[in-house]
């Protein structure tokens, strides 16, 4: 839970970059004041271990709903993303709010806004600007080079639903995820852990082979702490039964969700 807490926070402040870290200091420096400070006046604030009337229902829901569903994450060994506590959010944000309102000095209120507003700017800039995910330079290559009949296959299922929506609909493209080779427009995730530590990725390999046949084979994968290192597995074996061309390596330092394409040419 400390460590998905930290995550939770980062996030609200603009993720795991410097802008980020900038920003979740004095966000949660200002919801702490506006919980447990009060002004006495422009130059003196009191602790009130009790904490403020103003805000103490608004931070206890905000703050214990967060608390019990990571705990109950931890407990049920179930994934959590911090998106799932977007829920809060806007109670954080108002618990925040408050805690400018414990500087009475004008200038000092002021400035402590400025500082928030600037820093959430820069950090929506970058968020506005950089790809999240690899998935348009993956799609570029292969709508560049696939032909109708050629079989587009991914491991994690993950990577699915991001490459495929971008990918023509024209174009005809037989797409499978490992290890359903169900289409990739959506990711189950019913006994999904269960599912995968169970696949066999010499069939899945094997089966995928035949598919393609005299078609080529458009291979998208990334790691994945579920998977192991049955994507990287597939990818050696898939090299030794086909040759093959890497088109796009995976850049897990300018992109958060990266994945790589290698494309395996059918038999001439």
């Amino acid at each position: 839970p400390p460590t998905s807490a930290k995550d939770t926070f980062l996030d609200f402040a603009g993720s795991n970059t410097t802008e980020g870290w900038a920003l979740v200091l004095p966000l949660l420096l200002l919801a702490l004041l506006a919980v447990f400070c009060r002004p006495v006046d422009v130059d003196r604030i009191e602790i009130d271990l009790r904490t403020r009337p103003r805000v103490r229902w608004e931070a206890l829901v905000a703050f214990g709903t967060l608390a019990v569903g990571l705990s109950a994450a931890w407990v049920a060994g179930a994934a959590y993303q911090s998106r799932y506590a977007a829920i809060v959010y806007g109670l954080f944000a108002l618990v925040v709010a408050c805690g400018l309102l414990v500087f009475v000095r004008p200038a000092v209120r002021i400035g402590a806004l400025v500082l928030v507003v600037g820093l959430g700017l820069v950090g929506g800039v970058r968020n506005a600007r950089t790809d999240r995910t690899q998935a348009a330079a993956v799609a570029t290559r292969i709508a560049a080079g696939a032909a109708p009949g050629d079989v587009v296959a991914y491991c994690p299922d993950q990577t699915g639903p991001a490459v495929s929506r971008l990918l023509p609909g024209n174009r005809r493209l037989d797409q499978v995820v490992f290890p359903t080779f169900a289409g990739p427009q959506r990711v189950n995730w019913i006994d999904y852990r269960s599912r995968n530590d169970s696949a066999d990725t010499t069939a899945f390999v094997r089966r995928l082979l035949a598919r393609a046949g005299a078609h080529d084979l458009w291979y998208v994968y990334t790691a994945n702490t579920v998977y192991g290192t049955r994507c990287e597995d597939m990818l050696g074996a898939l090299s030794a039964a086909r040759p093959a061309q890497p088109l796009v390596a995976p850049d897990g330092i300018r992109y958060f969700e990266y994945m790589g394409l290698t494309r395996f040419a059918a038999p001439r």
